[in-house]
């Protein structure tokens, strides 16, 4: 079983500067840096990092309203689609509704690694 984690994430942009994510990531016990930018989107640019660390793409995402949970709060629904050895994985979660840029990240990480666990368990 591989062991991998992002220890650390870094999203950047802004009025002249390139979207850029920097991740500080553990595979298998070795931790290393990985950065990777896009031209217009700094989500673009987290997907881009998380392939070049991991090797599976982000091949979709979405978000949609929900009904609300048994505290009476609205949620959205993350689902979140990796693309590697010619497989799909999926990862489906609920999170507060109307995401800030930072919350989206994060929520976008954790989507990630648990699609990727639950594809190498």
């Amino acid at each position: 079983m591989q062991n991998f984690e992002v220890i650390e994430h870094h999203v950047v942009s802004g009025n002249k500067i390139v979207p850029t994510a920097t991740l500080d990531v553990v595979v298998n016990g070795e931790r290393k840096k990985v950065v990777a930018n896009d031209n217009e989107d700094p989500l673009e640019a987290l997907h881009k990092a998380l392939h070049k660390a991991f090797g599976y793409r982000v091949e979709s995402w979405i978000i949609t309203p929900a009904q609300k949970n048994g505290k009476g709060e609205i949620l959205d629904e993350f689902t979140l689609v990796i693309f590697g050895d010619d497989k799909r994985y999926v990862a489906y979660e609920q999170f507060p509704r109307h995401l800030e840029r930072s919350e989206l990240y994060e929520a976008t990480i954790k989507m990630y690694l648990k699609a990727l666990r639950e594809h190498k368990n």
